[in-house]
């Protein structure tokens, strides 16, 4: 400053650095991963889309997911894209150990544009976020990462569970017992989502399909007098083979023949073709009928029905999957019923919060339990699960 004309300096400069245009749009997309734009275990857009959407260039804008990638709130997968990992990481204490718990979603291509197209990433996130929260109530963080059959095979493990130290780990997704056994070599507690495995070489969570599939068929016998049709994915036989067996074994304890009716996968359009040429060949026999839907194209159900003059009073249709997406009249209309994400999670949580105490686990089956009712001449029914 002067004084007098003479110049003197501050002893005490201070100087704020300019905030760079890549710190501006990581703190952006931090903030809309904590307005659940981008929710744990979201795959975030293609480095190039984000730089369109922010104006910046692919190099500011891979300085962005830099920075991001080292406060540990995404994770970069070679090949696989940039996930969201968890808020929760950036606030624990360094000083705690082994803090984190890692879900590991297993997929493999080829089944996954069979059975999982269009549907699956609702159900994924509600599960994710269930953990996610029972997790919290333990104190523990969520990792969640990706990983594909053929990555197992070859032994290798999913670059975050490689890098971070955790106390367990839970499984989801396409496997076999031979892909488990590679992490019972962690001597780690792992637990097992789903009917996956015909056995559990680890604590396993399970859904009681069988008596699932049992329970609807019964009650759609008692609402019609025509035949319960099973209506299906060819795969899904396999796949989820014990809510057709309990199907199957209901028919025979009433008398009534099985009336099993598979879709080929091949374009989704094909499967709305097929679904129409079904209807048509069950309403061609002039008695009505109801459907046990295994499959999530049941939006079209609702156009279907009314060309032919079909009303679901008559004509009732459950779907058993993970329709999320529908339009909640046609939820109201469909009696869509599915295993409950949430249950499923927090038990699979309590299962491995066991295990890391140091006690010993089996494996848990979540039991159906159905309600049906009348509402505007219309057969509804839900399905609640609980533990056995």
């Amino acid at each position: 400053y002067s004084n007098n004309g003479k110049l003197y300096m501050s002893s005490s400069l201070n100087i704020e650095r300019p905030v760079t245009k890549y710190q501006i749009i990581s703190k952006k997309i931090e903030q809309e991963i904590r307005d659940g734009q981008y929710p744990i275990g979201h795959k975030l857009p293609p480095e190039r889309k984000l730089a369109q959407k922010f104006d910046v260039s692919l190099l500011t804008m891979r300085q962005s997911l830099d920075s991001l990638e080292e406060g540990g709130l995404i994770s970069r997968e070679r090949g696989r894209g940039t996930f969201v990992r968890n808020l929760r990481r950036i606030e624990i204490k360094k000083s705690q150990k082994n803090s984190s718990v890692g879900l590991i979603i297993v997929e493999n291509p080829e089944i996954e544009q069979i059975i999982r197209a269009d549907n699956s990433a609702a159900y994924y996130q509600e599960q994710v976020k269930a953990i996610d929260s029972r997790l919290g109530d333990f104190h523990h963080n969520l990792l969640v990462s990706h990983t594909t059959v053929q990555d197992l095979i070859n032994n290798r493990l999913p670059t975050p569970i490689e890098q971070e130290a955790v106390c367990g780990i839970i499984l989801d997704g396409f496997i076999d017992a031979s892909l488990v056994e590679l992490f019972r070599n962690l001597d780690l507690p792992v637990v097992l989502l789903g009917n996956v495995l015909e056995h559990d070489p680890v604590p396993t969570v399970r859904c009681d399909f069988l008596r699932a599939g049992g329970l609807i068929t019964e009650a759609l016998i008692r609402r019609t007098a025509g035949p319960v049709v099973f209506a299906t994915e060819a795969f899904r036989l396999l796949y989820t083979r014990e809510l057709f067996e309990g199907y199957s074994n209901a028919c025979k304890r009433a008398g009534r023949d099985e009336q099993l009716y598979t879709f080929t996968r091949s374009a989704v359009r094909d499967d709305i073709a097929q679904l129409r040429e079904m209807v048509i060949r069950f309403r061609d026999k002039n008695r009505p009928f109801s459907l046990l839907l295994n499959y999530n194209i049941a939006y079209e159900l609702v156009d279907i029905y009314r060309e032919f003059g079909l009303g679901f009073a008559d004509y009732p249709v459950v779907v058993f999957g993970a329709a999320d997406f529908l339009l909640p009249a046609m939820r109201k209309r469909m009696n869509v019923v599915s295993a409950d994400a949430g249950i499923i999670a927090r038990t699979a949580v309590d299962l491995l919060e066991d295990m890391i105490a140091g006690e010993s686990a089996g494996s848990i089956t979540v039991e159906p339990l159905i309600n049906v009712w009348e509402e505007d001449g219309e057969f509804r029914m839900n399905m609640e699960w609980r533990r056995n």
